[in-house]
Order: structure tokens, then C-alpha cells, then sequence
């Protein structure tokens, strides 16, 4: 948890406010929900003298409710006009919209609110949260925006905001307008990217089960699997994807919450009429459980990532008759 307080001050009193902040006014006013692993920030930038008009990049004031939902949505921050995508107010609510129609994209659920908070001086944001309003899966949904990257520079980067754009912005709001950057339609830009070394690792390091008729059948990364390739011919079967719903975006989940994931996929698989064996991955060291999963048979490449991630997940696993199983990745390109 953090806690954060930002505030201009005569030069001479910045460590006069740190201490009174932390030591009066936090204890305080937090009660009794005031314990030790509560991260406390004040004025993280160290110094904040210079603030108004001349500070933040010039006078704004155009009504943010009419530049973004019309009421219909919740936003908080600064106005966008005057302000340059360095500053958060802009920058920030604009890559909330890309993730919040990613989530929905994606199939994690129908509807979804993404907020972030950031503390100045800190590039990185102090929260990421999601909200789907019960129409899907919360927790696969904030596992997944979490895979972004919120830092002012990246949010740029990503979606061009140093482009001369925002001509179309002018006038009649800034979201909903297709060709803009942060309104994309396009579920599979830049899933395809190196993701973090431990991550590969943990996958590499893992036997992926299926349960056949004749006993238990491994997968390793990699490794050309001849039983493999034999029960795919009998089955009349090209290639083929192993899958789980547990723990989506490596976020740790209890037993029953990944029970009921488990039952998820599954059903999901049989309304669209596919052939699945169950099976389970276990890691090599012992220290992540065991986790319920599916070799699902005939589906393409771009399925598998699909399916990956609509149920959370960093990766998949895919393979074709013949050739070595290789990995998917689910990730988004920021994920490093």
C-alpha cells in the first residue's frame, strides 16, 4: 500500500513537511489501518516550489467530462488541453483507454475501467487497478494490464504521441475516434516479443502432462515427442496447443479459483467443439503447484495465442507433428 501527498511549499520548508507528514499527520489520519509496509511518499520529486500556469506547461481548463466519456465513464486528473504527453494527465488517461479496450478485446471481459496513479518524480506508477463491473474476469484482467508498461516515456513511445496528431482531437472529444493511436482494433499487435529470461526459464523447466488412454504422455520445450506425434495421427490430428486458465499472468491464485478457471476452460473448449485431453504441468523445482491443463488438438497458431490470452496467460505452448514444441507468447510488448 502507498501513500502519497504532493504539495507546493515555500523553499524552506520541504523537510519541515516530510516530517510532519509522516510523523503528525499519517498516523494520524490513517488510524488504525496505519502499519509498517505502508510506503509513504511525500513530494517524491524533493522539491516542489514552482507550481501554476508556468510549471505545468501553460493554462488549461477545457472541460476533461466533454474531451473524454461525456459523463458516461469516471476520470480523474487534470484537463488534457495545454499539456504536452509527458504529463500523465494526458498521456496516462490516453494509454488507460488502450488497455481497458485490450482487456475487452481480448475477451476477459465485456466492459473494463483501468486506473492508474503515479507520484511525481517517479516514472513508474504507484497503482494499476482494473475494474470489469462483473462482466468478466477481474483478476485475469488486472494481471494482464499489469503486464503494460505505464512509464510516461514508454506510454509515448508506444503510441507515437510525439506525431503530429492531435488535430483530430480538437474538437468532439479525444476517444472513439478510429485511426487515433489509443482506439486500435488490433488484438495481436506486438504479441510476439522476448519475454523476460526467469519467465522462458520457468517454462523450460516444466513437464507438460496429457492423460491418454495408454498412461501418461510428457512434453518438454523443445524436445521432438514421438508418442506425441503417434496419438496426434490417430487422431487425425496436425497440430495441436497446451493451455491452462491457473494463476493468469503468474498471479498466484487459491485452489478453488483455479478450480472454477479450470472449469472455464474447459467448458469453454467444448462450446466451440474442439478435442482436448487433460493434463497437468508440473515445474522441475517444486516451487510453483501443479497446474490443471489441456492439450487441445487442430488449432492454429494464432488460436493458441488467443486462447492463451483470454485466460491470462504469459504463454502457450504449441506444436505441430513432427517438429518441437515451441512457445507462444500471450505478452504484450512492453512486457520485458
Amino acid at each position: 500500500m502507498t501513500v502519497l501527498v504532493s504539495t507546493q511549499h515555500h523553499p524552506d520548508a520541504c523537510e519541515a513537511i516530510a516530517d510532519y507528514v509522516t510523523r503528525s499527520l499519517f498516523p494520524r489520519a490513517l488510524g488504525e489501518w496505519n502499519h509498517p509496509a505502508i510506503e509513504f511518499l511525500v513530494n517524491p520529486s524533493g522539491s516542489f516550489v514552482e507550481g501554476g500556469p508556468s510549471a505545468d506547461c501553460g493554462l488549461t481548463g477545457r472541460k476533461i467530462i466533454v474531451d473524454t466519456y461525456g459523463g458516461f465513464a469516471r476520470h480523474g486528473g487534470g484537463a488534457f488541453s495545454g499539456k504536452d504527453p509527458s504529463k500523465v494527465d494526458r498521456s496516462g488517461a490516453y494509454f488507460c483507454r488502450y488497455v481497458a479496450r485490450q482487456v475487452v478485446l481480448r475477451g476477459l471481459a465485456r466492459r473494463a475501467e483501468v486506473q492508474v496513479a503515479y507520484a511525481i518524480g517517479q516514472a513508474k506508477p504507484v497503482s494499476v487497478l482494473v475494474d470489469t463491473f462483473g462482466t468478466g474476469d477481474a483478476r485475469a484482467a488486472e494481471a494482464f494490464a499489469s503486464l503494460f508498461d505505464f512509464r510516461p516515456a514508454a506510454i509515448i513511445e508506444r503510441l507515437g504521441l510525439l506525431e503530429p496528431l492531435y488535430r483530430e482531437t480538437t474538437n468532439y472529444g479525444h476517444f472513439g475516434k478510429p485511426g487515433l493511436p489509443w482506439e486500435t482494433k488490433d488484438i495481436h499487435e506486438g504479441l510476439q516479443s522476448n519475454a523476460p529470461s526467469d519467465l522462458e526459464a520457468a517454462y523450460r523447466s516444466t513437464t507438460f502432462g496429457v492423460e491418454t488412454e495408454s498412461g501418461t504422455l510428457n512434453i518438454r520445450l523443445g524436445v521432438v515427442n514421438r508418442p506425441l506425434d503417434s496419438l496426434l495421427e490417430e487422431r487425425r490430428a496436425h497440430s495441436w496447443a497446451y493451455v491452462t486458465a491457473h494463476n493468469p499472468g503468474s498471479c498466484l491464485l487459491t485452489a478453488q479459483e483455479n478450480s472454477e478457471r479450470h472449469h472455464c476452460l474447459v467448458q469453454y473448449i467444448k462450446e466451440h467443439g474442439q478435442t482436448y485431453l487433460p493434463g497437468q504441468g508440473v515445474g522441475d523445482g517444486g516451487d510453483w503447484p501443479a497446474e490443471e491443463s489441456l492439450l487441445v488438438l487442430d488449432v492454429t497458431e494464432e488460436n493458441a495465442v488467443a486462447l492463451g490470452a483470454k485466460f491470462g496467460q504469459n504463454a502457450v505452448v504449441f506444436g505441430r507433428r513432427g517438429d518441437a514444441p515451441q512457445l507462444l507468447w500471450c505478452l504484450p510488448s512492453e512486457a520485458k
